[in-house]
């Protein structure tokens, strides 16, 4: 009689490891090609209804002279079922409050997108709307305001008339432009920081290293107030922002980013330290800073060790 080998435990466990190197890297990966595959035909099915609904507007002629994106979006709706819409207020109702860039370095914050011109529109000075499709599709939607009648060619452009960033994946990640993103006829900032509104801001403090100004001027000429030119600080913060081809904030911009802090959810990662603004007091010895811990607003001198983010 011929009997059946049976498989021993070391047999059992060399092939359970095979499932288990299967389980962990093969199937993530099918599933992640599949994502893109799925993303990349809703993105395209939602173009191609964007542009039925751009070229029913021209026809009614609802497509030009719009005054406000909140109009234009009225007017998209009566082609285009909206569960919800958002004004700029309340954008982060309608749209993830924070996404990456296509490089997936940088990241756009969405409470700093105010009006079309956020969206490269620079004749679009309205607030921005979004809305949430029936269809799952989430989109932060603006006019291009240059957009003009249509000569008699029938082949016109009409979607050129749409600036629109919309995501295919709801809340869901990866949230990444050129994913589950789009970016349609829009221009979004380069920026491999953080993006709020009109700035670009670096995603973790600037180390430093404290200048003697008495001896170089550089980066601190007002030498007339040299209380504490031998260990400038400020001046310290101020070459590194340069280095990155960057800058301190304004005392202004320091307060939104305080603002961002407090209210909008700390997307610019900042932390309970005193920052630098390059605004200086009346004696030019002391400078504009803001104590993020506490809020307040208070003049001291270069030789203090603030802590330094970077703009531009």
């Amino acid at each position: 009689m011929k009997l059946k080998k049976a498989l021993t435990i070391c047999e059992i466990i060399l092939a359970l490891c095979i499932v288990s190197v299967f389980a962990i890297y093969i199937i993530p990966y099918s599933m992640g090609n599949s994502n893109v595959t799925a993303w990349a035909k809703q993105k395209d099915d939602f173009k191609k209804r964007l542009e039925e609904t751009a070229k029913q507007m021209s026809v009614a002629g609802t497509l030009f002279g719009h005054s406000t994106n909140e109009v234009f979006l009225d007017n998209i709706q009566k082609y285009m079922r909206i569960n919800k819409k958002c004004t700029s207020s309340n954008l982060t109702d309608c749209f993830v409050p924070t996404f990456k860039t296509a490089d997936g370095t940088g990241v756009v914050n969405t409470y700093g997108l105010n009006t079309g011109e956020s969206l490269g529109k620079i004749n679009n000075t309205s607030t921005l709307v979004g809305a949430q499709f029936t269809n799952g599709i989430n989109a932060i939607i603006a006019y291009n305001a240059s957009c003009v009648a249509p000569p008699t060619d029938k082949n016109f452009p009409a979607l050129a008339c749409f600036a629109v960033v919309y995501d295919v994946n709801g809340a869901k990640q990866p949230n990444q432009i050129d994913k589950d993103i789009q970016v349609l006829n829009a221009t979004l900032s380069g920026c491999s920081g953080i993006v709020t509104g009109d700035l670009c801001v670096d995603k973790d403090n600037t180390n430093y290293a404290v200048i003697n100004t008495c001896q170089d001027s550089t980066y601190d000429s007002t030498l007339t107030y040299n209380t504490h030119c031998a260990n400038n600080n400020w001046a310290g913060a101020v070459k590194a922002c340069l280095d990155k081809s960057m800058r301190l904030p304004t005392k202004t911009e320091l307060e939104t980013l305080y603002n961002n802090y407090i209210n909008d959810g700390n997307t610019v990662n900042m932390s309970t330290e005193v920052y630098w603004s390059s605004t200086g007091y009346i004696d030019s010895s002391n400078k504009w800073n803001i104590d993020f811990a506490t809020g307040s607003i208070a003049n001291t001198g270069k030789n203090n060790t603030n802590s330094a983010r970077c703009v531009k």
